[in-house]
Order: structure tokens, then sequence, then C-alpha cells
């Protein structure tokens, strides 16, 4: 960069002796500006290219031929470009040089001879100032081609993201309502029902999947991804996501060995962050491998780290793409019949949750075809000091409890109605705040079932309106609802929640909280 700068601010010199040359060049020197003679036209042209800041010409040493180079090389300046030229002319003379110099070129300045130092170097600056503005118009106007080109490319993705969404979305929703049809026409089978509800809830699982890729990003990019940090037992913890993970390959016919070559490993890391991070690499290799693919699962563990490796035999990653592989909304070209799925972020997710734990992942491919290998390692820590626990024993289910269900959408509050009630417990509705804070006073309830977001007074509200019940005092408030940021917990604890849950919620979560 410090050969760039004192080029562009530097003067070149043709005059028709070398003489002449090292007295200008001499002048321009004691006068604080840098000079270089030239023994050629072409020797001009070639400072030109390798971007000089200005050149002074005696009109002597610009002959016709001359002149007729430099009108070729300036007619190809880019826009941004007007090359300043500094004349030297005879006094009084009107030559036919100095007439077709200043008809051809649009920055020339001509300065009479015998000229004076002073003048002389004013201009010499003054074109190099000039110089030095259009070489920065060039800098922006390049910065903003470069922006203008990654906003394009940045849209362009976005673009087919939505359109991936859509069609992700989509998908489960067909399912979704024609097992819906069939509970309204077939109500009567136990399998048609069995069925359908197996349907439903395989759906609402790989929607609450995406709906929880889509947070996660968000939560990436404005950095509130919040690690409740603990020692973990990585070997453990990998053998409970392989073992998870094996109804996704039996779907597909897939053959999935898990080489755990490791009795203990311990890491700093949050578990339920760590298992999404094992549980997306897996299912990743599952969506790119083909049906009878192979997929291979192993940890390997050294001195310093633990190595977490899945190995598949897919479609592999081109090489213009592997580059790129972590970055948001990217994906390989599919064919339009999209079976893989997805979204092109859990990729990402996986990197900045390794990161966040202090490890890195890296991915491996010989191209298209030829499967390809993600690796995650993360430094690992001695084994923490384990006092002996005494066991305490599960929490059996006790009487049926009155349980109040508040929620604004009907569907949502009638159908979680219907299942309390079929697991035997007495449960009252109602759809906004006001209404609810009356009837938990009418109806005494055990347990309030309580959305946030309700018309008259949000559920933060309403449960504050219930704690300063004395008659309420011992009610449990569980809050279910789609809020499920860190602050979101905070402000559910605050307002006195005994527990908060995010939909959509497994009604089998619920009923076990309802134990505690």
């Amino acid at each position: 960069m410090a050969v760039q700068q004192s080029l562009d601010r530097q003067v070149l010199i043709l005059a028709p002796t070398g003489k002449d040359g090292t007295l200008i060049e001499g002048a321009l020197k004691a006068a604080g500006v840098s000079g270089r003679r030239c023994a050629s036209i072409d020797e001009v042209l070639d400072g030109i290219e390798d971007e000089a800041g200005a050149a002074v010409i005696a009109e002597e040493a610009l002959n016709a031929s001359g002149l007729a180079k430099v009108m070729a090389s300036l007619s190809v300046q880019p826009p941004w470009s007007d090359f300043p030229i500094l004349l030297l002319a005879r006094s009084g003379a009107a030559s036919d040089t100095v007439a077709r110099t200043l008809q051809a070129l649009a920055n020339v300045q001509v300065i009479e001879r015998p000229t004076q130092v002073g003048e002389l170097a004013s201009a010499a600056r003054i074109a190099l100032r000039g110089r030095q503005r259009q070489y920065q118009i060039r800098d922006s106007l390049e910065a903003l081609a470069e922006r203008e080109t990654q906003l394009r490319e940045s849209d362009r993705r976005k673009d087919e993201f939505l359109a991936m969404l859509a069609h992700e979305l989509r998908n489960p929703l067909q399912p979704i309502g024609t097992a819906a049809d069939v509970l309204r026409t077939h109500g009567e089978s136990r399998d048609a029902v069995g069925y359908a509800a197996d349907v439903i809830d395989r759906q609402v699982r790989h929607l609450s999947r995406l709906l929880e890729d889509l947070l996660d990003v968000s939560r990436i990019t404005t950095g509130k991804i919040v690690l409740r940090r603990e020692p973990v037992e990585i070997c453990a913890l990998a053998r409970r996501v392989a073992d998870g993970a094996r109804a996704w390959f039996e779907t597909r016919a897939h053959k999935l060995e898990v080489d755990i070559d490791c009795e203990e490993a311990w890491v700093d890391g949050d578990p339920a962050r760590l298992y999404q991070i094992l549980s997306n690499l897996l299912h990743n290799a599952a969506k790119y491998t083909p049906e009878k693919g192979e997929i291979r699962f192993k940890i390997r563990v050294d001195a310093m780290s633990a190595h977490v490796t899945v190995e598949d035999n897919g479609v592999g990653i081109d090489a213009e793409v592997l580059p790129h592989i972590f970055e948001l909304f990217t994906q390989a070209d599919r064919s339009l019949d999209r079976s893989a799925g997805g979204l092109g972020i859990g990729l990402r997710i996986v990197q900045k949750l390794a990161e966040l734990h202090g490890g890195q992942v890296a991915a491996e491919s010989d191209g298209l075809g030829k499967g390809s290998t993600f690796t995650m390692s993360l430094p690992t820590i001695p084994a923490p000091h384990r006092a002996a626990s005494p066991s305490v024993a599960a929490p059996e289910a006790g009487a049926p409890l009155r349980i109040l269900v508040v929620d604004d959408n009907l569907d949502a509050a009638m159908t979680l109605a219907m299942v309390l009630e079929l697991n035997g417990h007495k449960v009252d509705t109602a759809h906004d705040g006001l209404e609810a804070i009356q009837r938990a006073r009418e109806f005494g309830p055990d347990v309030v079932v309580l959305d946030i977001g309700l018309p008259g007074a949000s559920g933060y509200d309403v449960a504050r309106a219930i704690r300063a019940e004395p008659a309420l005092a011992g009610v449990r408030l569980v809050a279910v609802t789609g809020y499920g940021r860190e602050e979101d917990r905070r402000r559910c604890e605050d307002a006195g929640f005994d527990l908060h849950l995010v939909k959509p919620l497994e009604p089998s979560v619920l009923l076990e909280s309802l134990v505690g």
C-alpha cells in the first residue's frame, strides 16, 4: 500500500532533453513535490497505467504520434478518471501542438515558459490533489459496487429462504389437514384415529423444529443466546442423541454406525444446546443421504479436546459451496421435489453454538456424490467431583385438580381443557384477562394455565392479580405462551409464575408439570 501511495502522489516528467527533465525534477523536489523523469511518451503512459498522480510534458516532446498515443490511452479511462496534464509551452506561442492537445484532452493546463518554479509547483500540487479526489471517488464507487453486489446476493438468498420457508410450512399443513378430515369422517375407527394422531404429532413436531430454528437464528443474530453451563459428560450425551435419532434413519433405511470410543469425557456447556448441536448434525446427515445410505457417528478424545464426527456417504458438497456451507440461508442446489427439506439455517446454528462453547465445527467433502464429514471439537475439562446423593422417589400423581385454562384462542383453550378433563381433572376456561381474574375468584383453581398475550389484561397482570388474592395464595401458575425469550421467562418469574412453558406444547409435558 505504501508503494501505491507514493505513485499516486508522483508527477511524471517528459522534457525534450535530459537536462530539462533534471531541472524540472529538482525544482519540484525543492518545492516538496515528488517527480519522476521519463525517457519517452510510452514510459509516461506506463506511469499513468501504474496510477501516477499527474504529468508535466513539454510541447516539444508531444508530437503528433505521441499525442495520438496519449489520446488512445486516456480515451479508455473509466468514468471517474480525468488524468491531469501540465503542458509546458513556449511563451506567446500558439503552436499546433498546444492547440491539438487542448482540443483532444480535457484536463490540460498550459504553463508558459520560462516557467516560474512557484507557479509550476503550485499547478502540480493542484493537479495531484485533483487526482487524489478522483482516486477517492474510484474507491467509493468500488465500495458501493461491492456493497450493492453483497446486498443483491443477500436479497437473493433471503428470497430463496422465504420461498423455502413457505414450502416447509405448507408441507406439514397438508397432512395435518388430511388427518383432521380422517378424524371427522372415520372417528369410529380406532386404527384411523391412531394413524391420524400419529401424523398430527409428527408434523407438529416438525413445525416446532422449524420454529425453534428460526428463533435460534434470531437469538444468535442479536447475541441473545444464553448458555446454562454445567459439566457435561459428552460421551453419554452422544449416546442419548444417537438413540433418539435412530427413528430418523429407520424411515429411510439408513445404516447408523455408532462408534463412541470413550468411557467418559467432560466439557463445560449447556446440555440442551449440546444435544441440539449433535442432533442437528445427525439430522443433516439423514437429510442428505439417499435411502439405504450409511452414516457414521463417532467420538474421539485427546488430551485437550473431544472430537465428534458425523460422516455420511450421501450427496456430498460442491467445492464452490463448501466454503459457504455455514453461512446463513446457504443450501446446495437440489431438484424441485426438495425431498431433503430444510431452511438452510441449521448448520449456521450449529457453528455459532459450537463457538459459544469455545469450540469449532468444520465440514469436509470430496465433491458431489462423495459424501460429507462434519467434525465438532470442544475443549475438555477435568471430571467434576460428585458427592453421593440420596435417591428421590418420583412424584406420584395425586387427586384430580381444579384447573383454569386461559387462552384467547378458543380452539387452543378448548382442546387443552379436553385433554386435562380426559386425564381426570376438573377444568374451567376463560378467554381474556379480566374474565380470567373473575373466574379464578369464583372457581378457586389449584392450577391456572395461563397465556400471556390476552385481551383486556395481559397474562402478567392476571398473575399479579391472582397473587394479590389471599384466597388464591396456593394457586400454581403455569405460563403456556408463544413468548419464549430469556427476558420473557424472567418477566414471568417476576410476575409470580411457577413455571414457563413455550407453545407448541406437548400435553404430556403439561401433565407432568402439574405433579410438581
